[in-house]
C-alpha cells in the first residue's frame, strides 16, 4: 500500500479500482479462467465507469470460480461485513450490487481515513522501495489532523539480484540516495546499512523479501567483491548472480541483527513468469508460479551464522511467508519460539486464529452474511493458523484498508534478546518518542543561525561531531555560520532543515552527555548549484571545509592526478558545457569560478580527509581540474586560494536505532540524525586563512608550521591499530574495537605495533606517552560501537600510508617488522584458516612474545618471519 492514500484521504473511485484492478489474488483466478487482463481494466488505470462496471460484472459472472480459496472468504467479509450487502453475488445481480457498493463509497464514513478509524487500527506497515524519501510517511506523522501511525518497510529485492534487468540502474540510483558511492562492494553495503537507518528514523521495524529460494549462503567478502564488480560490469554469470543474490539475503540478515528490523521472507515463487504479459502490463499482475523450496535449513542457518555470537539469535527473526498454494495465507515462524523477537524486539507471540479474523465492526443495519453463500475451504474451521504481527509486511493492496486486524491487543515491551544477556530496546513507537518535542530554534533549542561564512562539502556524521563542533564552541561562533553541502543524496540535508539545522551530539562516556549544535545555519544537496556558487561568490566568505573519504582523491598511485578517470573527465566536460558537476574536485573548481568571476576575495580551502599532505593534494587535483577547464581559472586559483592542511581526529561510528531513541529518551527532544562520538577531539592545522577564520584555537585546535609528525601519529599509531584490531579481530570473533582491544592477545600485538611506531615518530618523548595513553582509553569505551567491519572496508587503500612507511623503516634500520606483518597477515590469510583461527579457544597464549616461538600455529605468526623472506619483500 501507498502511504499517499491516507494522505491524500480521497473517495475510493469505484468498486473495480478498490477490489479487483490492484489485488493480483483476485486477477490471476479470473484470468485462469480466461479473462483477459486488459477486461478487468489492468494497466488501463484509472478506469472510466463503463470499464469499471464492465470489470464488476466479470467477478460476479466468475463467482463460483473461488469458491474454497481464502479470496472467497475475503470478499464475502468486506461485501457483507464492510458494505452491509444482502444478495449473493452473480450475473443477475451484478449491477445491482456494483451501484450498492459504488454509493457507500460515495460517504465519508467510506473514506481512507475513516475506514483507517472504523477497523480500529493502531499501527499500518507499508512496502517500501529503499530509495523512496518517506515524505508520504513524513507529512503524516506532521498532519495534526491525523491520529493514527503509518510506518514505512524496508523491500530491497531490486537491489540484491543481479539478474534483475534494472539492477545496475537501481545501484546507482541506490548510492545517489545514500549519498555513498555503491560503485564497489563496500560503498554497496554502506549504502544499504545507511538507507536501513534512514527507514528506521521514520518508524521502520521490519525488512521484506521475496526471493525465488530460501538460498542463504554467504561468501568470502573477496569472492562478493569480484562478483560485484562483475555484475555492475554486466559480465557476472548466472550461477555468479545466484550466488549473490543468496549470499546477499545473508547480509540482510546480518544487518537486522545491527539495526534491529525483523526479516520476513517469503521466498519460493517463481514472479512473472509470462514474458508477453510481464511486457505489456508489468509485475505483480498474478503471473506467479510456486516453486519448490527448503525451508528449516536455511532458517537455521540465517539465525546462526547471522548472529552477532555463535549459537545466539538475538534481534535477527526471520519470518517465512510460504508461496500462495490456494489457501496457505498463513504465517509461520521460522526461528524457535523461546528466542523470536517480533517487529520491535517483542517477544510476544501471534496468536492462533482460525480462517480469517472478523472483527471489523458492521454497519448498523447490516444481516449476518447468509451460511447459504459461503464455501468454506477444507478443513478450515479446524485449521490453527498463525496471524501477521502487527508491523509484518504481508502484501497489500488498496483493499488492505477493509477490515485489517487491530493491533491493540499485540502492543509489545521493546526488547531484544541476545546470547550475552538481555538489553532494553527504546522502539521508536514508545511514548517518550511520541511525546518528544521536534528540535527547533523557534522553540528555544540552540541559538539564532549566523551568518555564513563558511561552507562545507561532506555533510556527515565526522563532520558535525568535528569541525561544526569546534565552530559551535569558538568564542565567536555568533559570527560564523556554515552552509553545508551533502554528497549525491538528499536525505540528510532534509532531515536537518526540518529541525532547523539543529542536531543533538551525544558524547558516548561516563557519564554521557548531550549538546545541541547549532553552528550550521543552511543544508543543502549536491544538487543545489545555484546555492553552492551564491555561497562563493559571497565576499563575505571566508573559509571552504571539505571532509571526503581516502577514495575521493582521483591520484594514480605514483602521485599524480588521474585526469582520464571517469568521473573527473565527465566533470571537466560538464564545467566546459556550463553543467552542473558531481565531483568534490569538480564542485570546487565550479564555485571557485564563480568567485573569480566575481572579483571574489582570496579565501583558504581547509581539507579535512583522512590523507597526509591533504591540503596539498586537494590543491593538486582541483588545480588540474580548473586548468583543464580553463588556464586563466587555474592561475586565479594559485594567486587566490590558500590550501590548509589538518589532521583531525574523532572517533564517530555510524548512528543506530538505539542512538535515536536513546537521545530521545533522555534529552526529551526528538532528533532524527544525532550523532554519536567521543570526549576525545583533535584538530591539527598548517596553513594561512587570508580572510579570517573562527578562533578554533580557543577551545583546543592547533595551529602548526608543519602537520606531517600529526599525520604520520594519528595515521600510523590510531588508523593503523584500527586496522590491525579490524582485521585480526574479525577473525577471533569481535566485533566492536572496544571487543577487540580488551583481547589480551590482540592488545599484546597493538603494543608491539606502537612500539615500532614510536622509533620513527620526530615528536618529544611526552607527546608520545600521553598520546598512546589516550589511544588506550579511548580504544577501550565500551560506550562507542565502532564496528570493525566498518574499518575493514578498502583496506587496499588504506593499508599503504597507515603500514608501509613503518615496515619500510623498520627494514631500513635493519629490523625485522613484526607488528606492522600482522595486518597484512591478517588481511590475506586464506578462509580456511580464518575458520582454524576463529575456532581456536580465545586469549592463549596471553604474552604476544611467545607467539613467534610455536611454529605450529601458523595463524598466530607474522606474515613473514624470516629474514629471507623480508630481503626478497621490495623495500
Amino acid at each position: 500500500m501507498d502511504a499517499r492514500l491516507l494522505l491524500r484521504d480521497e473517495p475510493f473511485p469505484d468498486p473495480s479500482t478498490l477490489l479487483i484492478t490492484p489485488d493480483h489474488y483476485v486477477t490471476r483466478i479470473l484470468h485462469a479462467n480466461g479473462v483477459a487482463l486488459d477486461r478487468l481494466g489492468i494497466g488501463e488505470e484509472p478506469l472510466s465507469e463503463p470499464q469499471a462496471r464492465a470489470a464488476w460484472r466479470l467477478l460476479c459472472a466468475h463467482w463460483d470460480a473461488f469458491a474454497g480459496t481464502p479470496v472467497r472468504f475475503w470478499l464475502e467479509h468486506e461485501l457483507a461485513d464492510v458494505f452491509g450487502v444482502t444478495f449473493r453475488p452473480g450475473p443477475d445481480t451484478a449491477d445491482e450490487l456494483y451501484d450498492e457498493v459504488a454509493k457507500r463509497l460515495s460517504q465519508d464514513a467510506y473514506r481512507r481515513r475513516a475506514l483507517y478509524r472504523r477497523f480500529d487500527i493502531e499501527v499500518l506497515a507499508t512496502t517500501d522501495d529503499p530509495c523512496d524519501d518517506l515524505s508520504a510517511h513524513r507529512a503524516l506523522a506532521d498532519d495534526s489532523a491525523w491520529r493514527g501511525t503509518v510506518i514505512p518497510t524496508f523491500r530491497p529485492d531490486a537491489y540484491l539480484d543481479p539478474r534483475l534487468p534494472r539492477w545496475v540502474e537501481s545501484v546507482r540510483r541506490l548510492g545517489e540516495t545514500a549519498d555513498i558511492d555503491a560503485g564497489c562492494y563496500s560503498g554497496y553495503l554502506a549504502a544499504l546499512e545507511a538507507r536501513r537507518q534512514h527507514f528506521i528514523t521514520r518508524g521502520a521495524v521490519s525488512t521484506d523479501h521475496a526471493p525465488v529460494d530460501l538460498g542463504i549462503e554467504p561468501l568470502p567478502p573477496a569472492e562478493a567483491e569480484r562478483i560485484f564488480a562483475a555484475a555492475v560490469a554486466g559480465t557476472a554469470s548466472a550461477a555468479q548472480a545466484t550466488a549473490f543474490r543468496r549470499h546477499m539475503l545473508f547480509e540482510m540478515a546480518r544487518m537486522s541483527t545491527e539495526d534491529g528490523l525483523v526479516m520476513t521472507v517469503h521466498p519460493a515463487v517463481y514472479r512473472n513468469h509470462h514474458e508477453p504479459l510481464f511486457q505489456r502490463f508489468g509485475p505483480d499482475t498474478g503471473h506467479d508460479i510456486p516453486v519448490q523450496a527448503e525451508y528449516t535449513g536455511p532458517c537455521v542457518r540465517c539465525s546462526t551464522d547471522s548472529a552477532p555470537r555463535p549459537g545466539s539469535i538475538s534481534s535477527c527473526s526471520v519470518w517465512t511467508r510460504p508461496a500462495t498454494h490456494g489457501r496457505s495465507h498463513h504465517w509461520r515462524p521460522s526461528i524457535p519460539p523461546s528466542s523470536s523477537a517480533l517487529p520491535g524486539g517483542s517477544r510476544t507471540r501471534p496468536r492462533p486464529s482460525g480462517g480469517f479474523s472478523r472483527r471489523s465492526p458492521k454497519p448498523p443495519a447490516s444481516p449476518a452474511w447468509p451460511a447459504s453463500w459461503t464455501t468454506p475451504a477444507p478443513s478450515a474451521p479446524s485449521r490453527q493458523g498463525m496471524t501477521c504481527p502487527a508491523g509484518s509486511t504481508a502484501p497489500c493492496s488498496l483493499n488492505s484498508l477493509c477490515g485489517t486486524r487491530s493491533a491493540k491487543r499485540r502492543r509489545s515491551r521493546s526488547r531484544t534478546n541476545s546470547s550475552c544477556g538481555t538489553r532494553e530496546r527504546r522502539s521508536n513507537l514508545t511514548d517518550s518518542r511520541l511525546t518528544a518535542t521536534r528540535l527547533s530554534r523557534t522553540a528555544g533549542d540552540g541559538r539564532p543561525p549566523a551568518p555564513v561564512r563558511i561552507v562545507h562539502i561532506g555533510l556527515g556524521n565526522f563532520f558535525r561531531a568535528h569541525q561544526a563542533w569546534y565552530t559551535e564552541h569558538a568564542p565567536d561562533a555568533d559570527r560564523w555560520g556554515i552552509a553545508a553541502f551533502g554528497g549525491r543524496g538528499g536525505h540528510l540535508a532534509a532531515t536537518l532543515s526540518e529541525q532547523d539545522c539543529l542536531y543533538t551530539l551525544r558524547i558516548a562516556g561516563e557519564p554521557t552527555r548531550h549538546e545541541v549544535i547549532s553552528s550550521i545555519s543552511h543544508a543543502h544537496t549536491a544538487r543545489a548549484g545555484d546555492q553552492w556558487r551564491m555561497y562563493l561568490r559571497s565576499p563575505q566568505l571566508a573559509v571552504v571545509t571539505l571532509t571526503v573519504t581516502e577514495a575521493a582523491s582521483a591520484l594514480t598511485p605514483g602521485g599524480q592526478v588521474d585526469l582520464n578517470h571517469e568521473d573527473l573527465r565527465n566533470d571537466i566536460e560538464r564545467l566546459r558545457a556550463g553543467s552542473q558537476p558531481r565531483t568534490v574536485p569538480g564542485r570546487l573548481a565550479d564555485g571557485l569560478r564563480a568567485r573569480q568571476a566575481a572579483d571574489g576575495r582570496p579565501l583558504a580551502v581547509v581539507s579535512c580527509d583522512n590523507l597526509a599532505g591533504n591540503g596539498a593534494r586537494a590543491k593538486q587535483v582541483v588545480t588540474a581540474v580548473a586548468d583543464a577547464v580553463d588556464p586563466a581559472l587555474s592561475r586565479w586559483i594559485a594567486a587566490n586560494i590558500s590550501w590548509v592542511s589538518t589532521v583531525v581526529d574523532r572517533i564517530t561510528p555510524a548512528t543506530t536505532a538505539d542512538d535515536i531513541d536513546a537521545v530521545t529518551t533522555e534529552s526529551r527532544r526528538q532528533d532524527d540524525v544525532p550523532v554519536v562520538t567521543e570526549a576525545f577531539t583533535e584538530w591539527v592545522l598548517a596553513g594561512d586563512f587570508p580572510a579570517g577564520r573562527p578562533e578554533w584555537d580557543e577551545v583546543g585546535a592547533q595551529f602548526v608550521e608543519d602537520t606531517t609528525p600529526f599525520e604520520n601519529r594519528k595515521l600510523w599509531m590510531l588508523n593503523g591499530a584500527h586496522s590491525l584490531l579490524a582485521y585480526a579481530g574479525g577473525i577471533r570473533g569481535h566485533d566492536t574495537v572496544a571487543q577487540a582491544f580488551d583481547d589480551p592477545i590482540l592488545q599484546g600485538w597493538v603494543d608491539q605495533w606502537w612500539d615500532e611506531v614510536a622509533t620513527h615518530l620526530a615528536l618529544p618523548p611526552t607527546e608520545m606517552t600521553r598520546y598512546r595513553a589516550a589511544l588506550r582509553t579511548r580504544f577501550s569505551n565500551q560506550h562507542i560501537k565502532h564496528r570493525l567491519a566498518q574499518i575493514a572496508a578498502d583496506g587496499s587503500q588504506k593499508l599503504p600510508p597507515r603500514i608501509v612507511p613503518v615496515a619500510r623503516a623498520e627494514r631500513h634500520a635493519g629490523r625485522l617488522p613484526h607488528g606492522a606483518a600482522r595486518v597484512p597477515c591478517r588481511l590475506v590469510m586464506p578462509p580456511a584458516r580464518r575458520r582454524r583461527a576463529h575456532a581456536r579457544p580465545r586469549h592463549r597464549p596471553t604474552d604476544p612474545g611467545k607467539l613467534r616461538h610455536h611454529p605450529g600455529r601458523r595463524t598466530n605468526r607474522p606474515f613473514a618471519t624470516s629474514t629471507a623472506t623480508w630481503q626478497r619483500t621490495p623495500t
